[in-house]
């Protein structure tokens, strides 16, 4: 049988692909496996010899690019807790904003480098949110603001009825070998509405711990508006129902 060999991730010629490789880059290798393969090709020759880049280092990121790229099948991560943090900013009452993160979020991540595709599950414990301010915790976490405070648009998380918040998602608009968007929805309060989350920055590398499996990381942000999911606190005392969420999650491949 005949067995046909992409020979193009060569830097002989290339400025750009040498300058990646000094840089630690691999966009450049992602998208010719990624050509090469949707060409026919079986098997992917990688050479990574430049003048003033770190051979050994540079192949071993080409070949988890390639490898990466040219697997039709998913690769499947595992979120890292001690590296995940929903963060959000809210208004208080027009005079400062309130800043916290949830500290606790568990769930997996599913990555098609070939094809372009991914799912995201998050699953975030409400009662490990963090504002630096215990009796503010207490607070939030109750069903609603007491009633000699507040008589209309009370609603808190209510964490004893609903203790977790998830959000389901597809990794889409992929540039340069990653996922710029993430297109899903959002279960909180017991309330399910469509949630789309901007990728700020993505990455994967070679994780230091656990080679060859693969540690990926990034960077998303989104902004919703809580009383449409039911928590309504403040809002007839003049509150913004707006939180910006800024999110940074790692992931490891799973075995």
């Amino acid at each position: 049988p005949c067995v046909v060999i992409g020979e193009r991730i060569n830097p002989t010629g290339k400025k750009l692909y040498s300058q990646e490789l000094k840089e630690g880059k691999t966009s450049y290798i992602r998208k010719e496996a990624q050509a090469q393969t949707e060409a026919g090709a079986h098997l992917l020759d990688v050479n990574c010899g430049a003048p003033g880049v770190d051979e050994p280092a540079a192949l071993e990121r080409a070949v988890f690019a390639v490898t990466g790229v040219a697997s039709a099948a998913p690769v499947h991560f595992t979120i890292d807790p001690n590296h995940t943090y929903p963060s959000f900013a809210a208004d208080h009452l027009g005079l400062s904003i309130w800043r916290g993160k949830f500290n606790h979020s568990t769930g997996a991540i599913t990555l098609n480098r070939a094809k372009r595709t991914g799912t995201v599950h998050i699953v975030t414990r409400i009662d490990s949110i963090n504002f630096g301010n215990p009796p503010l915790k207490r607070m939030a976490l109750r069903d609603a603001i007491p009633a000699e405070i507040c008589k209309s648009q009370c609603a808190f998380f209510d964490a004893a009825k609903y203790p977790t918040a998830v959000y389901d998602g597809r990794l889409t608009d992929f540039v340069d070998g990653a996922p710029t968007r993430v297109v899903g929805k959002l279960t909180l309060h017991g309330v399910t509405r469509p949630l789309v989350l901007k990728i700020e920055q993505f990455k994967c590398i070679p994780d230091f711990v656990l080679k060859p499996r693969e540690r990926c990381g990034a960077e998303a942000s989104t902004t919703f508006d809580r009383s449409a999911f039911g928590i309504d606190a403040g809002q007839s005392f003049g509150m913004d129902m707006k939180v910006n969420m800024q999110i940074q999650v790692e992931a490891v491949q799973d075995q």
